[in-house]
């Protein structure tokens, strides 16, 4: 009996599903490796909590994601343009509790991602959760 040779159906559709694979991390890696930075930023604002008011907490999250996302191109009206989009009044929610003092954030914004090969851009939706407990340590 002869061996065979070539490739079968199921071949190549192991092969055009790692293709697809490697597009995707390729094309959406980025945006999902930025989106662990927006989470270490908003841990980093849950601490802040503890001695800041909310719009300073609300400040330091703009002025962090800002600073991440910015394309280092501006509009037709001198605003800078970035690779999300979000209001720091709409888009970040904060929410502290007194008994047990807890501090809850949530933050929402929309990534542009532009394909490649196939052109265009797919808007990914993000929604971060940070809590933080802001009872003193008792040691």
């Amino acid at each position: 009996m002869r061996a065979h040779r070539g490739f079968t159906f199921v071949g190549l559709l192991f092969l055009l599903a790692g293709a697809a694979g490697i597009y995707s991390i390729v094309a959406f890696g980025p945006a999902y490796w930025d989106n662990v930075e927006v989470g270490k930023t908003l841990h980093e604002a849950a601490n802040m909590c503890m001695r800041s008011p909310d719009d300073g907490v609300r400040e330091f999250i703009s002025t962090k994601v800002t600073e991440q996302f910015d394309t280092g191109t501006f509009d037709e009206r001198g605003n800078k343009v970035l690779w999300v989009d979000f209001d720091p009044y709409q888009d970040v929610r904060i929410e502290r509790t007194d008994k047990p003092q807890f501090v809850n954030i949530w933050f929402t914004y929309q990534r542009h991602v532009p394909l490649p090969i196939i052109g265009g851009e797919r808007v990914l939706t993000f929604n971060d959760h940070v809590e933080q407990d802001l009872s003193p340590v008792k040691w």
